[in-house]
This record gives structure tokens, C-alpha cells and sequence, in this order.
């Protein structure tokens, strides 16, 4: 009976992933025609040469994507093992601070632009944490010309270098921004 119940059991969740698949496959296929387009858009800048950037501490990245167009400039980097009380799960907390200018014509919002990740020397990615209270998170809108600086949190291994990557995984995207760092380069 046991072994029944498992096969029934192990029946359905096959059944329910293979039906799920089918339609995310349907809605990537209609949807992949509007990303293709404004990829394509994106990518006829020919103002913007530069795709997959390597940046240090201190530079200024152009990112194009379908939000918008904006530079991202990251101007120091901490690694502390607490924050006010606060102890990270993994085994530090890695601060970035930044600023973000918007130099195209829509409106940015914040929290759909700052969602990146920074990877480890082992190549172990952690998205930055959302709505902590011990830093000078950026929040609201960005609107034209306008430039707004804050932090952004990672809960991470420790590591001899890091990679923050801004676009990662995306295909909404034009250009990956990559900004590398050793822990001899960050405030500790």
C-alpha cells in the first residue's frame, strides 16, 4: 500500500511539473517576441559600444536594459561580520555603496533596478537583501538627470575576491556590468 501511495504521489508531481512547464514554455514563446524586439531596440545604440564591462571600485558603468538607461557608480565596498546587532547567516555582510543616475527619458523605479548579485570566489551568487533597516537602503523614483546614492546588502561566504554583477541572468538586458574587487580593495 505504501508503495502505492508513493507512486501515486510521485505520479502527480511529475504530471504537475511536466503540465507546468508546458505552459511556461507558452508564455516564454509569446513573450520572447517582445523581448527580442526591445532587446533589439536596446542593442541599435550605437552611441554605447561597450557589452559585458569589468569594472573596479570607483568606476561608472552604463547599463540599457527595458526600464531604461542609467549608470551605476560603486564607490566603496565594506565586509563586516555585524551590523548594529545584526549578524549575517552566511558568514559576512557586504556592503555597497553606490549611486544611480538616470539618463534616459522614463522614469526609473529603484527596486526594479538595484536587484543584483555579488559572487564569491567559488562562484556562489547571493541577490542583495530588500528592506533592512540597518543601512542607507535607495528607495523611490529616479527621474531624468536625477542621481540618488544608498547601499545595498549581501549576506555572503567569505572569499578572497567578490564579483558584482548588475544584469546577471537577464535577457531583458543589453550589457552585464561587472564590478571585481579583492577583500585587500574593501573597508573591513
Amino acid at each position: 500500500m505504501r508503495k502505492l501511495c508513493l507512486l501515486i504521489i510521485t505520479s502527480l508531481i511529475v504530471f504537475t511539473v511536466a503540465c507546468g512547464d508546458s505552459n511556461v514554455n507558452d508564455v516564454e514563446l509569446n513573450d520572447e517576441s517582445t523581448v527580442d524586439e526591445e532587446t533589439e531596440n536596446i542593442e541599435q545604440d550605437d552611441s554605447y559600444e561597450s557589452k559585458d564591462e569589468v569594472l573596479s571600485i570607483g568606476d561608472t558603468g552604463r547599463m540599457i536594459d527595458t526600464l531604461g538607461e542609467y549608470e551605476v557608480t560603486i564607490h566603496s565596498v565594506e565586509i563586516t561580520e555585524e551590523i548594529q546587532g545584526n549578524t549575517p547567516m552566511e558568514d559576512v555582510y557586504v556592503i555597497v555603496d553606490l549611486s544611480i543616475k538616470n539618463i534616459g527619458d522614463e522614469i526609473l523605479e529603484v527596486q526594479d533596478i538595484i536587484g543584483t548579485h555579488l559572487f564569491s570566489d567559488d562562484d556562489l551568487p547571493s541577490g542583495n537583501m530588500f528592506y533592512v533597516d540597518f543601512i542607507d537602503e535607495i528607495d523611490g523614483e529616479i527621474s531624468y538627470g536625477e542621481t540618488v546614492s544608498g547601499q545595498i546588502l549581501f549576506d555572503q561566504i567569505y572569499s578572497e575576491y567578490y564579483n558584482l554583477v548588475f544584469g546577471w541572468g537577464l535577457s531583458t538586458v543589453s550589457n552585464e556590468l561587472t564590478w571585481h574587487f579583492t577583500r585587500d580593495e574593501v573597508n573591513e
